[in-house]
């Protein structure tokens, strides 16, 4: 369970990013854009040498795929092309996680958002893959994440919590940590006020219970205006639950 950064919330210039994230202790990254481009349009060769040099893991990288609309004709035709092209750039960054958006799996469209997402599981699996999806839009619930990821059913498909939409869905983070115990996790994206909380009431501890051991992701709101703090704070914040939940 790694304290990993993303890296695009503290700067858009990969070498200041991890300048940050080394400095403020992270041990890991998740990449989504890089200057102004979204992965996997990057160069790839500067990421890896900076990669390398900071020997920072890259847990993650999400390419914006799988966000659109679930009912629409050939819905993800686009998205699975992109997603077998995106596999070899995942291999050479030694990374296997792809977080993705839900479909816009509103309740009603959940069959539809989860036949194409499964497709996209078939395809993620023969390049070694794990998709996980992240709750966002009309899916933006951990009750809503939960019950897609189990509709999928599929073993290269898991969950992405992020703290901050279900926060705006009207959870609390206890409330939907609670909610998705017993769905598979690859990660959880956190924002300051759940780094910043106590781990008893940020939903951390019975989730580590439950057997997560993915990273701890922290995506600042805006321009860091205590980036040190905020980041000493999810890192205390890491090791109290795993201690807790030992």
């Amino acid at each position: 369970m790694l304290p990993t950064l993303l890296t695009d919330t503290v700067s858009a210039d990969p070498r200041r990013a991890l300048d940050s994230a080394l400095l403020w202790g992270f041990e890991a990254v998740v990449l989504r854009t890089v200057g102004r481009q979204r992965v996997p349009h990057v160069n790839e060769a500067q990421l890896r040498r900076l990669l390398e040099d900071a020997e920072m893991p890259l847990e993650a990288v999400d390419p914006g795929l799988f966000e659109g609309d679930a009912t629409a004709p050939a819905a993800g035709l686009d998205d699975l092309e992109a997603l077998a092209a995106l596999a070899p750039f995942c291999t050479r960054m030694r990374t296997r996680t792809v977080i993705v958006g839900p479909m816009g799996a509103a309740p009603r469209e959940v069959s539809q958002a989860s036949g194409v997402l499964k497709r996209a599981g078939d395809v993620a699996a023969g390049y070694g893959l794990t998709l996980a999806v992240r709750n966002e839009g009309e899916a933006a619930s951990a009750e809503a994440l939960a019950d897609l990821v189990g509709s999928i059913g599929h073993p290269s498909v898991v969950g992405w919590w992020s703290v901050a939409a279900s926060r705006e869905a009207g959870e609390e983070p206890l409330a939907s940590a609670k909610a998705l115990v017993g769905t598979p996790l690859a990660g959880i994206e956190a924002d300051e006020a759940f780094a910043e909380a106590a781990p008893e009431a940020s939903g951390l501890i019975p989730l580590c219970q439950a057997g997560f051991e993915g990273p701890v992701v922290l995506a600042f709101g805006g321009v860091p205006q205590k980036g040190l703090a905020t980041a000493t704070a999810l890192i205390r914040h890491v090791r109290m639950a795993r201690k807790a939940a030992a």
